[in-house]
């Protein structure tokens, strides 16, 4: 539990710096942003391997919660999105996609350097690769996206922005977004932490339960290409109804069906391809009803109770 602890208390870094990493985003300095953000976790990767306290391995892990705020999907979706407007959609699903791979190369990786080097060693080589790797060649990626992209000069960007952030604020749709993630996000959250246990309850051995979730990520890779085909076809705010349907009908589907390996397995592949989707369609369906107008600020202040929600 002390474990999870440091995680939530990193997610929370994380919501921190969110609107911070949305302004910077408006104004013009991603480049800067995204890679100090993978240089921050770098560094913080390297005190995690070092640290000889509980107190120092929790400060590690908030300045990786950071590096996260900085970096990741929010701030990183949100700058392909105001820079590449109606190419966006596609844009975010290549980039999410990819990242769909992430856990299924880290964590086997990590697996068997730990056997190999240790838990230390393995984040040392993590940090190595984040920080000679990572950080210059998101450097390199943003510096010539936005080579190709015309921006409005700073201050008459910020300028406009601000009254556009309080305009937007003022709108109904505004705050249905601000609850509406964050809550399947939260939902999200509770089955995954849970899922092992409730289906071991209902019957299944734990082999079996975990062959359950190992068809998450898979099934949100199917969810991802899909989308990537349907896309250019269909409004963002429709595959989001959509995919929240289906997180609610694999839910539904676990509590009334009697055969349980069944429903399990019926209910990992259409929670796993409804609920990869939501990544995308978060900034996609932003962009769609609120505009490209003070994106950064937008997505940065949506992110706050979403990895909240997450958290917790």
């Amino acid at each position: 539990e002390w474990l999870t602890l440091a995680f939530m208390i990193s997610i929370v870094g994380g919501a921190v710096v969110s609107p911070i990493a949305g302004r910077m985003v408006d104004r013009g300095v991603s480049r800067w942003l995204l890679s100090s953000g993978m240089a921050i976790g770098a560094l913080a990767l390297v005190g995690l391997g070092a640290a000889q306290s509980y107190c120092v391995f929790v400060i590690c892990w908030i300045f990786l919660g950071v590096a996260q705020g900085l970096s990741l999907y929010e701030p990183c979706l949100a700058f392909v999105t105001r820079t590449t407007s109606d190419q966006a959609p596609g844009n975010i699903a290549r980039i999410t996609l990819l990242a769909g791979f992430a856990s299924t190369i880290a964590l086997p990786a990590g697996a068997l350097l730990a056997e190999t080097i240790g838990w230390r060693g393995t984040t040392w080589v993590f940090a190595t690769i984040v920080g000679f790797v990572g950080a210059p060649v998101l450097y390199a990626g943003v510096t010539l996206i936005e080579s190709h992209t015309g921006d409005r000069p700073a201050n008459e960007a910020a300028s406009q922005d601000m009254r556009a952030y309080r305009t937007v604020r003022r709108r109904p749709e505004f705050w249905l977004l601000y609850v509406v993630f964050p809550l399947i996000s939260f939902t999200a959250g509770l089955i995954l932490i849970h899922i092992i246990p409730i289906l071991t309850d209902a019957g299944m051995s734990l082999e079996e339960a975990v062959a359950v979730v190992a068809l998450f990520g898979p099934m949100q890779v199917v969810g991802r290409l899909a989308m990537m085909r349907l896309v250019r076809r269909t409004q963002s705010l429709a595959m989001t109804a959509v995919s929240f349907s289906g997180v609610f009908a694999a839910v539904l589907m676990l509590m009334v069906v009697d055969d349980i390996p069944v429903a399990a397995f019926a209910f990992s592949i259409l929670f796993g391809a409804c609920y990869g989707v939501v990544s995308i369609l978060k900034p996609l369906v932003t962009y769609e009803i609120l505009g490209r107008e003070a994106f950064g600020k937008i997505t940065g202040a949506m992110a706050v109770p979403f990895l909240i929600a997450l958290a917790v």
